[in-house]
């Protein structure tokens, strides 16, 4: 596990000002003249950023904590990895093609072993996790709107994307991507209502561009959400919220995550991350 605890005030600010919703703030200094950062498009530097060059393959893994918050108290409930493999392609003059896939694990607090069920602490309830293997979903990311999912939403949902801020220090840019999302119930899934609200800090060198000649760029990431109980969790009544905090890296391969990535896919025989198509273990 990355060393990722932070201080009860801090993070209480942090839960406000993501809470509230996101507003844009074009901060930026250091790297660039004032004529250049005016002509900053957010959408192109996220592009290389994030998903990497076009016809190659980009990975990213966080770790972190999936919390409990209840009257301004903090509980861990379990860790957290996550995986991300993207492919990016040409679409068309206006957009790129993006292939996503995904995994979460869920591991025990102290020994980071996988959890198939868990035992809530808070409501006494027990969960069971289950862990299928990473699908492949398409999305067209358009140069001017940025990422737009293909595929009809399965529940009933009011979503707002957007990147809220663009800094530049010593070297790096920092690229604020917030989500604010809710969901609807509905009787056919028995889904309950339901906010989210998440934040992404990409984080790479400040030359990163779109040059097709440069196939990996560095990164870094710091994720955190806010979120309504998730049923899942089997909160019942309880009043409060779940919070994640995660913090990652980019990768030009699987075989350079984390050793605990690789024991807990042989120990568990995990599917990979990897596209079908491609070598990687």
């Amino acid at each position: 596990m990355l060393d990722i605890d932070i201080s009860r005030r801090s993070f209480f600010k942090t839960l406000a000002a993501t809470a509230i919703g996101s507003i844009p703030i074009w901060a930026t200094s250091g790297d660039h003249a004032p004529t250049e950062r005016a002509q900053l498009d957010p959408h192109r530097l996220l592009l290389p950023l994030r998903y990497g060059a076009r016809d190659a393959t980009t990975y990213w893994w966080m770790t972190g904590r999936r919390y409990a918050a209840i009257d301004q108290e903090l509980i861990p409930l379990f860790n957290l990895w996550v995986g991300f493999a993207y492919r990016r392609s040409k679409l068309d003059q206006h957009a790129d093609q993006i292939e996503i896939r995904s995994r979460v694990l869920y591991t025990e607090l102290e020994t980071d072993e996988l959890l198939s069920r868990w035992q809530n602490p808070i409501s006494g309830k027990s969960v069971n996790f289950s862990f299928t293997d990473p699908k492949t979903e398409i999305h067209r990311f358009d140069f001017s709107k940025g990422l737009e999912r293909l595929r009809p939403e399965t529940i009933r949902q009011k979503r707002r994307d957007e990147i809220t801020a663009i800094r530049f220090v010593g070297g790096k840019i920092f690229l604020d991507e917030s989500s604010n999302v809710e969901i609807f119930p509905s009787d056919n899934t028995r889904i309950a209502s339901r906010k989210i609200h998440d934040r992404y800090t990409w984080s790479g060198p400040s030359t990163i561009s779109n040059d097709p000649r440069q196939q990996f760029f560095p990164g870094e990431v710091s994720f955190m959400d806010v979120t309504d109980w998730s049923p899942k969790l089997e909160m019942g009544s309880i009043p409060g919220r779940a919070i994640a905090h995660c913090t990652g890296v980019k990768c030009p391969s699987i075989a350079t995550f984390p050793a605990t990535w690789h024991q807990l896919h042989q120990r568990y025989r995990l599917t990979s991350l990897a596209f079908a198509d491609n070598s990687e273990p």
